[in-house]
């Protein structure tokens, strides 16, 4: 049987807490998680940054199209809305490797839900951070684990 990550050990012990003693009823977590829709004719990107204890406190700029937009925040989520279009989602990272940014194509009343995620293996001994920024999709089985978990900042 294959090795699959069910998100971070914090969410997969509180999923399993809340099954036990009854807290999360079984339909709330086959449900997809409801984020709020942009407003007519506009488009919406949620940007979120799990809190790991091991992982960074850094807050490195989350850009759209080389504009910076916010700080990454480790623990919240945020949106923005935007013109529909084509946008390059990156983050500051001192360490570079491949895919670090993500890029997504909105039309009127899409939504995009994307995760900066830091791996402290991959930067350079240089760096004053120790990590590697990368922005990715986040997929929906996981975005419904992280939601409870993240304190949500509102527009940005």
């Amino acid at each position: 049987m294959p090795n699959r990550r069910i998100g971070s050990p914090a969410a997969a012990i509180a999923l399993i807490v809340g099954l036990l003693v009854g807290g999360i009823p079984p339909a709330a977590i086959a449900q997809a998680p409801q984020l709020a829709p942009p407003p007519a004719g506009m488009a919406r990107i949620w940007l979120l940054r799990q809190f790991q204890p091991a992982g960074s406190l850094a807050t490195p700029m989350i850009y759209l199209n080389g504009a910076p937009l916010a700080a990454s925040e480790p623990g919240t989520i945020f949106y923005h809305d935007a013109v529909p279009g084509r946008y390059n989602v990156s983050v500051d990272s001192c360490g570079t490797d491949v895919n670090q940014a993500t890029v997504v194509e909105l039309a009127p009343g899409n939504q995009a839900e994307l995760e900066v995620q830091s791996l402290s293996t991959m930067a350079p001994p240089d760096c004053y951070d120790k990590e590697t920024f990368y922005v990715r999709p986040v997929q929906p089985r996981f975005l419904q684990l992280y939601l409870p978990q993240l304190r949500n900042i509102g527009a940005r």
